[in-house]
């Protein structure tokens, strides 16, 4: 009797304290497949021929101490025999797209009806978004600000669905070659999983893994952390046209929220295991409790501030508010 294939998805946040936890997820299977794109040196690394820094030094890694860590542990399940690939075939393709265009190619020559011509499309929607809301950034209109939040928002969901149902499909050709797959993904690809649930064999067994749920379940009571920007983006990846004062809310709440939440990498250490999910939750909490005018009013108040600054000057506006 053939042995029941399993396929875990691991959602997590690529942050340093999440690894340990990530690591506890990932054993017992064959293979891991992680959310990157295919990256010179990789091979090596994995074997030991390249030292960890040196292949750093190749790729430009937006979480520098997270992915050396991360380096340490697939090299580890590695030499223990455990399969591990870079499986993110919709930025393989954009970096197959900026290298045409190094090389003197041109948009028109990128034939329609293509996959290569879908990855375009949608990532320079995705950008003329971003930098729209870069301009609205900076005129200060808060009305037009929540508004390109709301555009970048909508095309980053869009596109988003496009990298999912790409991996989906590469994810379920691997899946062929091993009885036993652990899939790699950051927290906000949930449609990554009905994309899987509709290819993988019907005696697959599936388990959908929430990489800090233990940490969340302890500190809130909940599975998931979702910041209001992430919420917004979720709500357009499964209802594009969606239009509501809801929106508009979370819109608003997210300019707040990434005014006072720490983007730089924490480290843990022996007085805070944690220190990331702790930052994010007061944040989500704090912009949680504000509505749309006064997060008007607050993102004005912080918009020349530090993130240290703004968190303690938010902190108190919200006590007085409420008091």
């Amino acid at each position: 009797m053939p042995t029941q294939k399993h396929l875990c998805l691991g959602f997590t946040s690529y942050r340093p304290e999440t690894l340990p936890l990530a690591r506890s997820a990932m054993e017992g299977h064959e293979a891991l497949l992680l959310e990157e794109p295919h990256t010179p040196g990789f091979e090596e690394m994995l074997s030991g021929e390249m030292d960890i820094a040196k292949y750093l030094e190749l790729t430009d890694y937006e979480f520098p101490d997270y992915t050396y860590r991360s380096c340490e542990l697939i090299r580890e399940f590695h030499n223990r025999g455990v399969a591990v690939r870079q499986v993110d075939p919709f930025m393989d393709e954009l970096i197959g797209i900026h290298e045409f265009f190094i090389s003197g190619g041109e948009p028109e020559k990128i034939p329609s009806g293509t996959v290569t011509r879908e990855v375009y499309e949608a990532e320079r929607e995705w950008t003329k978004r971003l930098l729209a809301f870069y301009k609205a950034s900076r005129s200060g209109e808060f009305d037009r600000i929540v508004a390109s939040v709301k555009a970048f928002a909508r095309a980053d969901a869009q596109r988003g669905r496009l990298r999912d149902r790409m991996r989906a499909e590469r994810i379920t050709e691997i899946l062929v070659d091993f009885n036993s797959v652990y899939v790699e993904a950051g927290y906000i690809h949930i449609p990554l999983m009905p994309e899987l649930l509709r290819r993988i064999p019907r005696d697959c067994r599936f388990t959908p893994a929430y990489i800090t749920e233990p940490v969340l379940l302890q500190l809130t009571g909940r599975r998931r952390l979702l910041g209001p920007g992430d919420v917004l983006t979720m709500l357009y990846a499964f209802r594009p046209e969606r239009k509501d004062s809801r929106c508009d809310l979370l819109a608003a709440r997210s300019l707040v929220y990434n005014q006072v939440v720490i983007k730089e990498e924490m480290s843990p250490d022996n007085q805070e295991s944690h220190p990331h999910t702790r930052d994010e939750i007061e944040a989500i909490d704090l912009a949680a409790s504000l509505g749309y005018e006064q997060c008007r009013e607050l993102f004005h108040r912080l918009s020349s501030l530090s993130t240290t600054d703004a968190k303690a000057r938010a902190r108190e506006w919200v006590r007085r508010h409420r008091s």
